[in-house]
Formats: C-alpha cells, structure tokens, sequence
C-alpha cells in the first residue's frame, strides 16, 4: 500500500473513531458557542458570547436564531419549554426574558454595573444571578426577574486589596445555597473559596477554601469557577484546576481524576453516578468524559486535537449535546449503551453526611448499598444512649434516603450510626455521622 493511501486510511479511522456515536448538527451559524440547555429530549437552546441565541424544538436537527446583535453574553438557562433568562453586558447588568421559548424577549436592567455570570432558578418567580467587577455581587428577583434585590457584595477593605469575585452559585433548596469566590489576579490563579446561605441568602458566611495539590502547582487551594449540587447534596466544582466533588456540603474536597486533566469547561450531571464532563487537556486537545462511578473512574467519549467544545447539556443517561467553536453542536444518544447494566447502576456501602447540618428540627439522611442486606440506622446522643431507630429493615441494593425529625429531643451534637450486613457477600458495614441539631 502506498504511503498516501495508508495516511489516508489512518487519518480515517482516528477519525472516526473519535467521533464513534457523535452526531454533528448543523447549527446555521459560524460563531463560537459558548453555552447550551436542554429541558427534555426536544426543547433546547445554544448561545454565543457574541450575541446570537438559536433554539430547536426538534431534539437539535433544526436549530433557528431567535435573538443575535446583542453583546457580551455570558449565561443561558430555561427553566421549561417556556421561560428562559439569558445574562447580558451593554455596559451594565441585564437579563434578558422570555415566556414563550426565546420567541420575545424582555430586557431588565439590574442597575449595577457588574458582569453577571452565572443564575439559577429556583421557581419562575425565584430567581438568583451573581457577577464580578468591582468586587462581586449576589440579586435576587422575586418576581420572575423583573426587579432585583442586592442580597450580598463584595467589596476591599482598603485600596490595597482585591475584592473577590462571585462565579458560580448553586442551591440545594430554598434555604440552603452556595457561591464560588476567586480574588481576580492578572498573574496568577488566587485559591478558590466557598460561601454558603442557610437562611435562603439573607446572610453568606465564609465556608471553605477548596483545598489539594493538584496539576503539579505549588498552591495548596484550587481553582474553581462553577458550582452545582445534585439531589443527594453532593456539590461539585470545576474550572482551571478540574472537577472536585465533597460529599460534606463544602467542609472538605475531593479530586476525581481525568483522565486529560486541564481544565473542565463544564459538567453534565445525569443521575447519582453518570456525570458528564467537557476538558481542555493541557497540550491534549479536547475530549467529553463520562463517570459511572460518581467521578472515582472516567471513559472517554470524543475527543478532537483542538479545542471544539465548550459547554454541555444532558436529558437521562444517554442524551447529550455539545457546543463550541465555528457554531459547532454534537449530539450522542448512544454514550453508555456498550456498559453492562449492572455496571450502571453501581451502588456502594455509604452514609452520607445529614443535610442540612446543624439542623432544626429534621434533616435527610442518605444512604447507599450496593447489594441485598439488613439495614439499621440508629440515633445515639453523646453518652452513647440510643434516641431513636430510623431504619431497621431488608433493603434492595440502591441509594435512598431517610428523615430524621428531632423536635423532641434537645439541642446538642448527635451520632448518626448505619449497620448493614450483606446477605450474599456477608459483608458487614458501619459508618458513624455527627449532627448537630441547634435549636
């Protein structure tokens, strides 16, 4: 075979092979996509910082351009099929919405002059945004966007100092939420650090630094620029420093490994252990990664020598979109369909950490068994006397989840034990939580 013919064979099948399964929509548009949201298999959105928002109704084959000629944009979420925020920049804050897909839009300035980052919708009338500039500020609408409240700022002590910036922000429900802090500096990546809400962001107190020696940096803090919390309280965190998780609502983190490393553009969450991630490796190019271990191992799904993608979205296991460069969109209906169902739901022996903690009066208790067993989970005060039994039953291998309400029972710190003994594997468990329950 010549060595034309052989090149051309080969080029084929890396090719190929890295886009085995992904499907290239044709987006109409050659900006560079920024951001992407999918609220089911059909209705979904794409935006460029540049000032362009396409919309499909159709799962991606056909995407139209509902709004374009609008600068700096930074942030697209729809909170249904309906209604949707976009975050603008024409030399002040505004967020920009509509009722009915992205057909009309209305625009709302929010009278500051910060660059607004990120949002997150806890109804259609409750809605948060953060930005930096100047330091960084926290809104709340209450009433669907139209007016905002400044719930928190960021500001120097004194002119010798750096205000920090507010990147990502995330709730776990009405009461309970975090932002991701930064110092901004031109020379070099400050330490990320954690603030959180429990009274439903009337006040924000200082948490965590986000603390490990990853990427080979001097620096013990990483840097995150995002934040999200799935529905069993895990929060996780990505940016320069890639994707972290902490299992104790931002107390302490932990690494998962990728397998490029670099940077995570954006995370995908599809259920308790499926995650998605888009990286950009350092001199690696760019590849989609997926979990089904909840971060402890990762497969790669795409990967391209250059940078292409830059945001994701996911409906259920399979369905996922990518966007990026040249008005670049991808979709993969078809990720884990070569992974062993068993493989895919996965448990393991695990207590998790109470949430909300301290507490009052109740608080959720989630657990995990990865096979037939005779569960217990039992209260203790701290002279070790029993206060109550929550669970003391056979359950099927999964995740699930208990309350506990403590209205009778005193203030102070509590033990939170979980026995379970497997019926194949003979395998005994324990675990111990403390929880604070403050009245």
């Amino acid at each position: 075979m010549k060595p034309m013919q052989l090149f051309i064979l080969l080029f084929f099948f890396i090719y190929t092979t890295s886009f085995t399964q992904w499907i290239k929509q044709e987006s109409g548009v050659t900006v560079r996509l920024d951001d992407v949201c999918f609220v089911d298999s059909l209705h979904g959105w794409a935006m460029s910082s540049e000032g362009t928002i396409l919309a499909t109704t159709d799962g991606g084959d056909n995407w139209q351009i509902k709004l374009e000629n609008k600068p700096t944009m930074k942030k697209i979420k729809f909170y249904d099929r309906n209604l949707g925020f976009i975050l603008i920049y024409d030399g002040g804050s505004v967020v920009a919405k509509t009722e009915n897909g992205g057909n009309n839009w209305e625009f709302f300035d929010v009278g500051v002059s910060y660059i607004l980052s990120d949002i997150f919708i806890s109804t259609k009338d409750s809605i948060w945004v953060i930005g930096s500039g100047n330091g960084g500020i926290i809104l709340f609408s209450s009433d669907g966007g139209e007016n905002w409240e400044k719930k928190y700022e960021t500001v120097p002590a004194d002119s010798t100092l750096l205000p920090d910036w507010i990147t990502g922000i995330t709730f776990y429900n009405s009461k309970i939420g975090w932002v991701i802090t930064e110092i901004y500096h031109f020379d070099y990546y400050p330490p990320t650090s954690l603030y959180q809400t429990i009274d439903g962001g009337e006040n924000w107190e200082f948490l965590s630094n986000t603390a490990g020696k990853f990427l080979g940096r001097d620096t013990a803090e990483v840097v995150t620029e995002s934040i999200y919390v799935d529905p069993k309280g895990i929060l996780w965190a990505w940016g320069t420093d890639g994707l972290i998780k902490s299992t104790d609502f931002g107390k302490s983190w932990i690494h998962t490994e990728q397998s490029a490393g670099g940077s995570v553009f954006d995370f995908c969450y599809a259920d308790s252990n499926l995650i998605y991630t888009v990286n950009i490796g350092l001199n690696t190019g760019n590849g989609v990664y997926y979990s089904i271990d909840s971060g402890l191992s990762w497969n790669e799904s795409f990967f391209s020598e250059v940078p292409t993608l830059r945001a994701l979205s996911c409906i259920g296991k399979n369905k996922i979109w990518g966007v990026g460069n040249n008005g670049t969109i991808l979709f993969n209906n078809n990720v884990t369909s070569n992974i062993p169902n068993e493989s895919q739901n996965k448990f393991n022996f695990e207590l998790s950490q109470n949430y909300p903690n301290p507490f009052n009066p109740s608080t959720m208790i989630k657990y995990g068994i990865p096979e037939q067993s005779n569960v217990k989970i039992e209260i203790f005060n701290m002279l070790g006397q029993s206060v109550g039994i929550l669970v003391n039953s056979n359950k099927s291998a999964g995740n699930y989840e208990t309350n506990w309400n403590a209205t009778n029972l005193p203030s102070g710190i509590y033990l939170i034990s979980i026995k379970a003994n497997g019926i194949s594997s003979k395998k005994n468990f324990t675990q111990v939580r403390k929880a604070i329950l403050l009245k």
